[in-house]
Formats: C-alpha cells, structure tokens, sequence
C-alpha cells in the first residue's frame, strides 16, 4: 500500500540550509542573548514560551505523549501526483522552522535546526476503500507517538493518499512543539505554490524565512519590564476569584461541592474523542452582517452563545473559558512558521438581564484586554490563579478552550475539504474550535473532548443551543440574554446536527458563491484587525 517516491524533475540536496545558525566550539554561549548553548558545535536553543505550553499539555498527557495536530486535505482537482510529492518534500525541506528538533540538555529540553533531509512522507495507495478506511488509517498515523520522546526526531508525518476517481488526499501529523494553525496553513499553501512552479516550469517561490528573529524578540519581551507589568495585570485582573462552569452543568462530577474551582483534569482520564457539527451558511452569513454593524469581531455572537449556556448549565453569571491567540502581528511573526500560539483567559460576568448588544460589547472588551496581555505565557497566567487562590493541580476554573480560526484564505488553486483528525488524546476537558472545512460558507465546529469527562451528549446539547441562539440573534437582536436564550432553549431540540459524512463536499458547495469563503476571521482566535491591536498595544 505505501510506495517512497523519489522519481522528480528538481534535485533534492542531501542536507537542509539553515540560516542564522553558527557552529562554535563547545562552551560559547547565549551570543544571540537568546540563551542558547553550543554543545558539539551545535547550537541550541530554549523553548518559546508557546512552545513551553505544548511541553505543559504533555506533561498531563503522559498516557500516550503526544500533542499532535492532525489534518486530512481531501482535494477534488485532477492533480500531477509525481509533482505534488517533490512539492511536499520541497517544501516540508525549504521551511525552515520544520527542520527543529528537540535536544536534552542537561534534563531540560531545548532545540536546535537538524540538517536531514525529511523523512516519513510517503505516497501510499487507497483506490478502492472508502472514507472511513482512510480516516482510520490516518487516526492511527496520529494516535502514534514520535519515536524517542518526541527528542532528536522529525516531529511531523506526511501521507500523500491515491483516492478513487484519480483524486489524492494529504494527511498532515505534526508535533504541536514545531506547528501551530497559521504555519500548517502556511506549510500548505507553500506546497501548492511549489506545485504550480513545478507545473509551469518557473522559478520556485522564494524560501520561506527562519522564525529566530520571532524568536529572539519573544525571549527579549520575557525579560522586560512590560512583560512584568502584564502579568501583574492578570494578577489583578483575578483578583476576585472566578466562578467553575461545565458544559455538562451542575450534574458534572467535576464540580466541588462547596467550591469555586472544579476539576480541571483527571490524569487517568485523557482519552480523546472528536465529532464535527455545521453552522449553515446562512446563520454564517447573517451573523457576519450583525458583527459588521456593529463593529465587532466576528467570533463574539458565537462566544457569546457558549458562555451563556455555560453559565446556565452551571447556574452562574460569572464564566470564564480559554481563547488561543496566534500572535502573528508583526511582520518577523507572521514569518516565522513553528508555533506563536498562547491561550488566554476570558472572563465575563454578564447577567441574563444585560442586552445583546451590551453584553456583546463586554466581551469584545474583555477580549481586547486579554489580546493586548497576549504575550504573556499561558503558564503565567494559570500560575497568577494558582497564587492567588492556592489552587492544586488540575484544579481550575476553564473546562473549555476556543479557537476561531478559517484555516484558509482562499489562496489554494484547487478545491479541497479540509478536516481535523483526532490524536487520540487530550489533556483538556473540551476545544471548540469554530472554522470552514472548505469554500461552501458553512462553518463548523470542532469539538475535541476527553473520553468519560465530557459527556456527548452535552456536546450535542449546547451545538443545538447555539444554532438556535444565533438564529434568535439573527431574527431580532434587541433583546436581553435571557429573552433569547429561553426562547432558544425551547427550540434547541428541533434544530437539526449535521456532521461532514451528512454533506459531502459535492452537496455542500452547491449554491456556494465566489465570495463566501471566511477570510477575514483569524487563525487560532484573533482576526487580522485584533492582531493588529495585539500588537500595537
């Protein structure tokens, strides 16, 4: 079934250039003020304080290790196999931040930029199975932790799939540690850019550039003074403590009786199960008309759906959940590929008597303050709840983490669906993860939970909720939370769950028009104009 396809028209080199790396004998040291050591002539560096938060997931993920991030690329153009293996090689070799390993240094992992060329991308043959075989296929692929603790190894795995009717399918495994979604996005649409040149015969597109100045000045920032005033921002931000809410609500065993926090994570409980639920395009297209009239950023009418029925599941105003931020606002981020990503606290206290719109402009504040302190470490932020409240591990406050991120632009040449896969592990109760699978204007959301804590059919509760609550929003917006999300509540059980195997791809781009594609949303929870904030702040 698997074929190494080497046959190409453009030389692959036997090693990789790396830039800005220097061999050095052994005890010249932190030159670059990154901290970085040179141990047999090799250069490495500490962990971004993204990276980091990968290594904290781990640590509570140790049942199978991995914190992979896994995507099936079904495409629906005739396309020249031959020259889209040497694309994928070309690129996964030219893009320098893929080329990081991570190295032991003295019990502390650091990393550095390998010279090999890449491995594990392999051409493999499924002509004659069906969809299902070829998921499975790939969740196995994911659900394999890298070799070696994930040290000293590529951390990405790359499956080009013979489909019937001379389609291919690309099946991306990378580590977290290396890829976050902006760079597996940008690994994506920099293969086909190399695919096109292959086709017409041009000049190759330039190489992508090397992330050590993102690097460098996310480690310059770590040690001022405004990265300290940011965390004290937290510190008094949480001065009251939060409130525990679960999308399972009150009947969760989760919940402590007597207290605020509640149980975050049970380290003998981290399988991971994962479903797909659309948002008609329709409801897409309408709730971004009302954020363009109102000026605001297109994720909070969703935000806002998931903390209400949190916060009525759980019997309190007061609800707090995780939100990735990409950090890709200056220009050495957005090149850098690898991982920027961090996740912030968002905390609201709204009552069920606020307006739509009032409560619309809290969260959008709340938001914009978390986005302007995004730069803090996750793990400084949960240490700020730790220190204030004495809080033991895996005990908190957030069950939930959020993404609103188009994992496109529209940019590709071809049509394809894209789809997240499971890893088979998570090491947070629920990710809501709102995002197109393709050109159609749905969006949908993915929901990735952990086996046995989050009941599905909570899943299947609140994705009914919201499709009604929005639907309300979008008959009339002029009302308070409560007025809509009650009359949501009684409707919530008529609403119809559709996933991708309900609406394959011919059926789901029917009536689809040239201008629905989601691209002014944000990748990993931050459109372009909140980044710019980010940025600016």
């Amino acid at each position: 079934m698997t074929e190494n396809n080497h046959d190409n028209d453009v030389n692959i080199p036997n090693t990789v250039n790396i830039p800005n790396t220097v061999n050095m004998p052994n005890g010249v040291n932190d030159t670059d003020g990154m901290g970085s050591r040179v141990i047999d002539s090799v250069r490495y560096y500490p962990l971004t304080q993204s990276q980091n938060l990968m290594f904290y997931n781990l640590k509570f993920s140790f049942r199978k290790q991995i914190v992979n991030v896994c995507s099936l690329v079904d495409l629906y153009d005739e396309i020249d196999e031959r020259r889209l293996v040497q694309a994928v090689y070309l690129a996964m070799m030219r893009i320098p931040s893929n080329a990081v390993r991570i190295h032991l240094v003295d019990k502390r992992p650091m990393q550095y930029f390998a010279t090999d060329v890449p491995h594990d991308i392999e051409l493999v043959d499924m002509r004659g199975r069906s969809q299902h075989d070829v998921e499975r296929y790939c969740d196995e692929i994911g659900a394999t932790p890298f070799p070696n603790g994930g040290n000293d190894t590529q951390l990405y795995r790359v499956r080009i799939i013979r489909r019937d009717n001379d389609r291919v399918s690309l099946y991306y495994c990378v580590s977290h540690v290396v890829f976050d979604a902006y760079s597996l996005m940008g690994c994506l649409t920099y293969t086909f850019a190399i695919y096109q040149a292959l086709c017409n015969g041009t000049a190759l597109p330039d190489e992508p550039y090397s992330p050590l100045p993102a690097y460098k000045a996310d480690f310059a920032q770590q040690q001022g003074e405004r990265y300290k005033r940011q965390v004290e921002w937290w510190r008094k931000h949480f001065a009251v403590e939060p409130r525990f809410t679960s999308v399972n609500g009150l009947k969760g065993k989760e919940f402590i009786k007597g207290e605020r926090y509640g149980v975050t994570l049970r380290l003998w409980q981290t399988k991971g199960g994962m479903v797909d639920y659309r948002i008609d395009r329709s409801l897409v297209s309408a709730m971004r008309d009302y954020c363009e009239r109102e000026h605001l950023p297109m994720q909070i009418p969703y935000f806002i759906a998931l903390r209400t029925f949190l916060g009525r599941m759980s019997g309190t105003d007061d609800v707090m959940f995780m939100n990735a931020v990409a950090r890709r606002a200056t220009l050495a981020q957005k090149r850098a590929g690898g991982t920027m990503v961090n996740a912030v606290a968002l905390r609201t206290v709204i009552p069920g008597s606020t307006s739509f719109a009032d409560a619309c402009e809290i969260l959008m504040r709340e938001q914009m303050d978390a986005y302007r302190r995004a730069n803090v470490a996750t793990a400084d932020i949960l240490d700020v709840l730790r220190q204030n409240f004495g809080l033991k591990a895996c005990r908190g406050y957030a069950s939930v983490s959020t993404t609103f991120q188009p994992y496109f632009d529209g940019s590709l040449p071809v049509r394809f669906r894209f789809r997240r896969r499971p890893n088979g592990a998570n090491a947070m109760p629920l990710y809501v993860s709102i995002m197109p699978l393709d050109a159609s204007g749905d969006l949908w959301v993915n929901y990735e939970y952990i086996v046995g804590y989050v009941d599905p059919e909570s899943i299947r509760r609140f994705h009914r909720f919201m499709l009604a609550f929005l639907d309300e929003v979008a008959k009339n917006p002029d009302r308070t939370i409560d007025q809509i999300a009650t009359v949501a509540h009684g409707r919530a059980s008529a609403m119809r769950l559709q996933t991708p195997d309900d609406l394959p791809y011919e059926i789901a781009m029917q009536g689809a028009g040239s201008d629905v594609a989601v691209d002014a949303a944000g990748v990993d929870g931050v459109g372009a104009a909140d980044a710019a904030k980010v940025g600016a702040a």
